[in-house]
């Protein structure tokens, strides 16, 4: 099997890390798939919170950014407004 000059990866860290190279390998070592969609999965989790939080999006800097706007939630108080947006930014 000829690969192109590309390493690839037999065991390990790397192994697993590596994405399946056809549907039928996922077939043959379906932990391997598992471990990679998880590994895949945690890896944009934790960018899209790292992200939030450097970017200025995160709950406390949107109700700071409404309270100096002097934006408020229809049937919500000031005090609630941070609880409120915890629920729907991660």
């Amino acid at each position: 099997m000829d690969f192109g000059g590309q390493s690839i990866p037999v065991g390990g860290l790397a192994y697993y890390i590596s994405p399946p190279s056809s549907f039928s390998d996922i077939w043959e070592d379906p932990i391997h798939a598992l471990i990679y969609v998880f590994f895949v999965l945690g890896s944009c989790a934790l960018f899209s919170k790292t992200w939030i939080e450097v970017s200025g999006s995160s709950p406390r800097d949107v109700a700071k950014q409404l309270r100096d706007q002097q934006m408020m939630f229809k049937g919500h108080r000031e005090s609630s407004l941070l609880h409120v947006l915890d629920m729907y930014i991660p």
